[in-house]
């Protein structure tokens, strides 16, 4: 969340006065006293902000708020009174050392609460091409018909860019469904009271990896397959493992290493001898999986002699 309170400055100005405001996160507004008016005659603030009278005329005044309950002190010519307002209502004014000076006024509204933004989604990890992503999120305030934007910024782009909208249902509620190729980071804003950005989510992706027979001669321990790769970038000259699971061992163990050809695919042999029914898969490192891209691996295929 960002904020930025923009608090003006006077050159010069003396402050007189017990009450002045000593917080530095509030503003201020400001009243020139005339010789025949507020300047503004009436102003509205947030609680905990202050306004600052400044006397404009060349005779003294003073400010007096039976409301408000404060009494400046006699200001002499470009002196100046500070009065921090705390309470919410309408409070008004004199000058108690000249009627034609007239009467003012300060409002006082509750100060607006910064609205916070969430963003989560439902899970982390994609195939590529396979499934999509639900992003779902609330603003704090729980405000509905608000419009919260989508950002993303892949692996590779120098920034985030807007995606989508979507509004806040009665809740506050929102979501959005996306369908990342590469690895991509999510955030959501709101602009309203202040600005919302929510915590980044990040979605990463592994390559879809295919793994198909294409013949087996019977009673053989030979066996052909073809192995494709596919993501956004090219897997030409990249390669993956065949492997084969070992029930001995508990775990899976590499026979062959296939490089993969222009179009990210490769066909190849390789003789199962070890068992008589045999689980077996392709496998690509991260190594070779490429800049934005996890490790995947292929779907389990049953190789029976």
């Amino acid at each position: 969340m960002r904020k930025l309170l923009l608090i003006p400055l006077a050159a010069a100005v003396l402050v007189i006065g017990a009450n002045a405001s000593t917080a530095a996160t509030h503003a201020t507004k400001y009243v020139s006293i005339t010789r025949t008016a507020f300047v503004p005659a009436a102003v509205s603030v947030y609680d905990g902000d202050s306004v600052t009278w400044t006397n404009s005329d060349t005779v003294n005044h003073q400010v007096v708020s039976q409301s408000a309950g404060f009494a400046s002190p006699i200001l002499k010519p470009n002196e100046t009174f500070n009065f921090t307002f705390h309470k919410v209502g309408k409070f008004s004014y004199k000058d108690a050392l000249s009627s034609k000076t007239g009467s003012g006024s300060v409002k006082v509204v509750t100060r607006p609460q910064d609205v916070a933004a969430t963003l989560s989604a439902n899970t982390g990890s994609v195939v590529w091409g396979q499934s999509s992503v639900t992003l779902t999120g609330q603003l704090s305030s729980k405000a509905a018909s608000q419009t919260v934007t989508l950002n993303e910024q892949a692996v590779g782009e120098s920034g985030a860019k807007a995606l989508t909208t979507a509004q806040t249902d009665a809740s506050g509620s929102y979501s959005f469904t996306v369908k990342p190729t590469i690895q991509t980071v999510y955030t959501v804003t709101w602009h309203g009271t202040n600005d919302a950005t929510s915590a980044p989510v990040t979605v990463t992706v592994k390559p879809l990896v295919g793994l198909g027979k294409i013949r087996h001669r019977a009673h053989t321990t030979l066996f052909t397959y073809r192995a494709k790769v596919t993501s956004d970038i090219s897997y030409s000259g990249h390669y993956v493992y065949f492997q084969r699971y070992a029930p001995a061992i508990g775990d899976w163990i590499s026979l062959k290493r296939v490089y993969l050809g222009s179009t990210g695919a490769a066909a190849f042999s390789v003789r199962l001898t070890a068992l008589r029914r045999n689980q077996v898969r392709v496998v690509l490192p991260e190594s070779q999986a490429g800049n934005g891209y996890l490790a995947s691996v292929s779907r389990t295929l049953l190789a029976v002699r």
